[in-house]
């Protein structure tokens, strides 16, 4: 039917309640509510004993809903659709709430989805604390997340698992700060191409990260917690990087990696060949800052850089040139002017997470997939580095410093090929950044780099300083606890200092 303007100013009137009769024919007023929320309710077989709680939790909400969907995962419940006659209820063999969850994105009329699980519980004025958050809200808002409350089998208040109150950007891709029963724009949603599919395991932070990236923001609801039900069986808030949840890390996040180049031609035919075989994540780019301040390297350069583009293999190769020089007054400039360079490129390195690689390396194919398997999917790690020889100690490994022993003299204390092979994963004080492994979150939340000079003996540059920022910030956090490690068996030939195995 056609919306006349009488029509509409009816429908409008009856909206505020001050009218209750003359109804419109073949028209649900409903549409003209704003920031209308669905309700997507999945359930698969273990939890059906939950679900007449939540579904009764959900049809009373003090805020209607506008529209409720039930996707039941293998398992059926004879009469159901009779018993609940508003609900879309769709059945399917997925094994994944995500199929689901984008049928509902893409057939609801609401402006705004929450994605709920059987097993929780929906407190009465969940939808309503939203709707609040929502009045005020700018049109740049995608999510509207809060914290998590556990509860038990009755329902009785627990632990409250507190999120950021504040939503920012890089903190996001510290830590997980938005679960599924968030409030999703379903525009923001459908932006992105929905849930994917292949990830079931932190999908939430995934489709979050992908949101954020593309510009929408979030802010937290502090009006309702959402409950979480404990139980057996549950997944929840435990250690789940096992063998399956490996499958999903390459895919959850988006990786970059940097490498500063000053001019040595030897080292770029392993360089592309590396970006060309390696076993990369899909979502990768490539970072190329030339500070050769040599036409002739400059032309090599960029042949490689048009090849990689024309690969399609990344989602964007960037290249700069910057021909700033530096006058060598000690042995030291350079490394002041390496972290300048660094100061000026990392804050255009928008991924979430960041490789730096310097170019007198060769990784193996498989090193930075190792990286990201060793590397936790949360917050557990800051940063994670392959392991090469020095090129002054034969039997140390530059990328190691402080290993398990504490302290603040970390490159008094370099780790040795023994130290590897008593332990495959070391955890560290301090990581060079040959080919290391970073979380960009908290290599933003750093800068500058600043380079640091101890007696004028020995100094400390931007890869300490990251290092400390790392080990300060989770302590902050009151996790006292290792977030620095590097992987043994990932091993890069350093061609400067040459090949060396320790063996």
């Amino acid at each position: 039917m056609q919306l006349t303007p009488e029509i509409r100013k009816l429908a409008e009137a009856m909206l505020s309640g001050k009218k209750n009769s003359g109804s419109i024919p073949n028209f649900d007023i409903r549409e003209l509510q704003t920031n209308k929320i669905a309700v997507s309710l999945t359930c698969h077989a273990p939890y059906l004993k939950f679900l007449f709680d939540q579904i009764h939790a959900i049809n009373h909400q003090i805020e209607p809903v506008f529209e409720k969907f039930l996707f039941l995962d293998n398992c059926e419940i004879d009469g159901l659709k009779k018993l609940f006659p508003d609900w879309k209820i769709v059945h399917g063999n997925w094994g994944s709430p995500n199929p689901g969850r984008n049928i509902a994105i893409n057939e609801t009329k609401a402006d705004w989805i929450v994605f709920a699980d059987a097993d929780d519980i929906m407190k009465p004025n969940y939808l309503q604390s939203i709707k609040n958050v929502l009045n005020t809200a700018k049109e740049n808002v995608g999510i509207v997340y809060a914290d998590l409350e556990y509860c038990d089998s009755v329902f009785t208040p627990g632990s409250i698992y507190r999120v950021m109150n504040t939503f920012d950007y890089w903190e996001q891709r510290v830590v997980n700060a938005i679960s599924a029963c968030s409030a999703w724009r379903v525009e923001m949603l459908k932006e992105i191409g929905g849930i994917d599919e292949r990830i079931n395991r932190y999908d939430d932070w995934s489709t979050a990260l992908d949101a954020t990236a593309k510009g929408w923001h979030c802010v937290k609801n502090t009006e309702c917690n959402i409950q979480i039900r404990k139980h057996d069986g549950v997944h929840r808030n435990t250690f789940r990087d096992d063998s399956v949840t490996m499958g999903h890390k390459m895919l959850s996040r988006s990786y970059g990696v940097v490498t500063l180049f000053a001019g040595r031609e030897a080292c770029l035919a392993n360089w592309e060949y590396w970006l060309m075989n390696a076993e990369l994540p899909e979502k990768f780019a490539v970072y190329a800052y030339d500070n050769s301040r040599n036409p002739r390297f400059t032309l090599k350069l960029l042949d490689i850089i048009h090849r990689l583009q024309k690969s399609k293999r990344f989602i964007h190769v960037d290249y700069t040139r910057d021909y700033s020089s530096f006058e060598p007054i000690d042995e030291w400039t350079k490394h002041r002017h390496v972290n300048n360079l660094y100061n000026t490129l990392i804050p255009r390195v928008k991924e979430d997470m960041i490789l730096f690689w310097e170019d007198d390396l060769i990784p193996p194919l498989n090193g930075l997939k190792r990286l990201i398997e060793e590397n936790t999917i949360g917050n557990a790690v800051g940063g994670i580095s392959a392991a090469y020889a020095s090129r002054s100690h034969r039997n140390s490994i530059t990328a190691a410093f402080g290993a398990q022993k504490g302290g603040e003299d970390y490159w008094h204390d370099i780790c040795t090929w023994d130290d590897i092979k008593k332990s495959r994963l070391l955890n560290v004080d301090f990581i060079a950044g040959g080919f290391a492994l970073y979380n960009n979150g908290l290599v933003q939340k750093s800068l500058p780099f600043r380079f640091t000079m101890y007696n004028g003996k020995w100094a400390s540059g931007w890869d300490s300083h990251l290092s400390r920022f790392i080990r300060n910030y989770f302590i902050a956090k009151g996790r006292n606890t290792h977030k620095l490690r590097v992987v043994g068996d990932v091993y890069c030939e350093h061609l400067i200092s040459g090949d060396f195995s320790g063996n």
